[in-house]
């Protein structure tokens, strides 16, 4: 009879898919008393039951028991399920959290000094229910796997955090190959451990709640019609023939399912965004807008813009400054993120002195360079400080948005008493808007034109 080394049923083609994507990441910890081997075998039943739409039990399973009651101790908590929900046929997804699962695991299997370890021998000579509720021994592996998974939780929901920041607004952000598990690990941690860029992200979700409000009454609705047969992978638009291959063939369908390859009704019409051109944000980066977390705020509504843009399909250019251009880059095309730029923007720390005519001017020439095709190009330009601009150079400036015709949005971050006259003498007269911005918390009013775009 055939030996089944996996408990969960599996093919070659998620072996490898396991295999190769666990290389993109750091090692796992093997600081305890099991074998490399027992650690892998985990991690690949874990990528298992979290990937494949039904999990199965391999009835003719032959390997190590311990690694049977792991997995069945992970599959009884309430947290398997929803995180089968975020990873289900996403291999990315999968390696990644089946990875942290086994570095929880591990780690409480190891702590109280070695039960879990010792109840792990235990069970590869004694038959165990692992689900048995008066045993105490299995009663304890369930505790331990249940706050392992958890704390695991937790560092999948950073995973997706920094997936969604990388990829933008793509349906399947782990899915984009410019998109490296490298960096969304290591945005992860950041999330995690950071409290900078938790900050950040805190401010970033409420803005994203204004935002959506915002964009909702921006969109065009038309008639939803069916007009070819195309490919991909939304099950309500299925022929019936793919629906007949799921009873027939399942382990094709789920293959084309994940390569996005099955046939399916394609619609024109329905709600689409307004074309417009691109967006050029100005941030300063002075020294002064470390204070108050007046930066994270700044970046948080940077990633918030940058979401926008991305479902709107715009060009999204960044200029970080302070008395010079400190970052000029364009971190959108079409939509499409350029995951290394989103990546700078986040670790940018302020500092030095305040100046805006570089800035403001490069953001025109960013916006002359799309002169012959942009539909309505836009300009958000966010401080907290003030720099004088001569009359010619404003001459120049308003002669070049009458003739591109792009908007100017100026943010002030600090109470409307604290906006010094002299800040408003200066780019009052060039810009669409003016707003001062009193607090983080108090900004919602600021987000009807920033978000609005």
């Amino acid at each position: 009879m055939k030996k089944e080394k996996n408990y969960i049923v599996c093919d070659e083609f998620d072996i490898l898919s396991y295999q190769e994507a666990k290389e993109e990441l750091p090692p796992i910890n093997n600081n305890y008393t099991l074998s490399r081997d027992w650690i892998n075998q985990i991690g690949q039943e874990l990528y298992n039951v979290l990937y494949k739409a039904k999990p199965k039990v391999n009835e003719q399973f032959t390997g190590d028991p311990s690694i049977a009651k792991i997995v069945e101790a992970f599959r009884l908590t309430k947290e398997a399920e929803e995180l089968r929900q975020n990873c289900r046929f996403d291999q990315r997804s999968s390696t990644m959290s089946a990875v942290q699962l086994t570095t929880r695991i591990l780690e409480r299997l190891s702590s109280r000094h070695n039960h879990g370890i010792d109840h792990l021998v235990t069970m590869k000579t004694h038959d165990v229910d692992i689900a048995d509720p008066n045993n105490s021994m299995a009663a304890e592996i369930r505790v331990m796997i249940a706050e392992a998974t958890k704390e695991a939780e937790e560092d999948v929901e950073a995973i997706n955090i920094a997936a969604g920041l990388l990829a933008g607004s793509e349906a399947c952000p782990l899915d984009r190959k410019d998109v490296t598990l490298q960096n969304i690990y290591r945005l992860a941690e950041e999330i995690k451990n950071n409290p900078e860029v938790k900050k950040m992200i805190e401010f970033a979700g409420q803005m994203q709640q204004s935002a959506n409000k915002l964009q909702a009454s921006k969109l065009s609705h038309g008639v939803d019609e069916l007009y070819e047969v195309g490919t991909g992978n939304d099950i309500p638009r299925l022929l019936p023939s793919e629906l007949i291959k799921l009873r027939r063939n399942k382990k094709q369908f789920y293959l084309d399912f994940i390569e996005k390859k099955l046939m399916q009704y394609n619609l024109r019409g329905g709600t689409e965004p307004l074309e417009k051109g691109p967006v050029v944000v100005c941030v300063d980066v002075s020294g002064s807008m470390y204070a108050d977390n007046k930066f994270n705020w700044a970046k948080a509504a940077l990633l918030t813009l940058h979401n926008i843009c991305s479902k709107q399909r715009r060009d999204l250019h960044v200029l970080l400054f302070n008395s010079g251009i400190m970052y000029d880059r364009r971190v959108l095309k079409s939509g499409v993120v350029d995951g290394k730029g989103i990546m700078d923007l986040l670790w940018f720390s302020p500092t030095g002195g305040t100046e805006f005519e570089y800035p403001l001017t490069r953001s025109r020439e960013v916006i002359e360079e799309y002169e012959s095709t942009s539909k309505k190009p836009d300009i958000i330009f966010i401080t907290d400080g003030y720099a004088s601009l001569s009359p010619s150079w404003k001459d120049q400036f308003k002669a070049a948005k009458r003739k591109i015709g792009f908007s100017l949005f100026t943010f002030f971050i600090g109470k409307e008493g604290d906006l010094p006259d002299r800040f408003r003498e200066s780019v009052s007269d060039i810009s669409d808007r003016c707003t001062a911005i009193p607090t983080v918390a108090e900004a919602n009013d600021a987000y009807s034109t920033m978000f609005s775009i």
